[in-house]
């Protein structure tokens, strides 16, 4: 589910550079997941806690959120209760030149919690 229709675009043509098969919802999340038939694997990366909760409602075998905010952290592993989590942050760098060499300019890191359901 993606509120965004060029976020829609970049999903399905990753998507198929992957060989994927994900099906593709504009429409806002949680209230869009309504309509769809029961997923195996979830991807949460927007939408705020209420999106979790309503996939998890649904149970998925996994589901994976992604978090800008420590805040966000607990409440999220807290709402996956009936999944074993894993929690990471994941930082990255871009290289920028700087005089005569290069510095790692830094790019905001990403809390990732994933669960598979017990």
């Amino acid at each position: 589910i993606e509120r965004d229709r060029d976020g829609c675009d970049r999903i399905r043509a990753n998507a198929a550079a992957h060989h994927a098969p994900v099906q593709v919802v504009h429409g806002p999340a949680p209230q869009s997941l309504a309509d769809l038939p029961q997923p195996d694997a979830v991807f949460v990366g927007g939408g705020g806690q209420a999106s979790v909760v309503a996939a998890t409602a649904r149970r998925p075998q996994r589901i994976v959120v992604a978090l800008a905010t420590v805040e966000r952290v607990a409440p999220t592993i807290d709402a996956l209760a009936d999944y074993d989590t894993d929690t990471v942050l994941l930082q990255a760098q871009r290289l920028q030149p700087l005089g005569a060499g290069h510095r790692l300019v830094p790019m905001n890191p990403v809390f990732l919690v994933s669960g598979v359901l017990r």
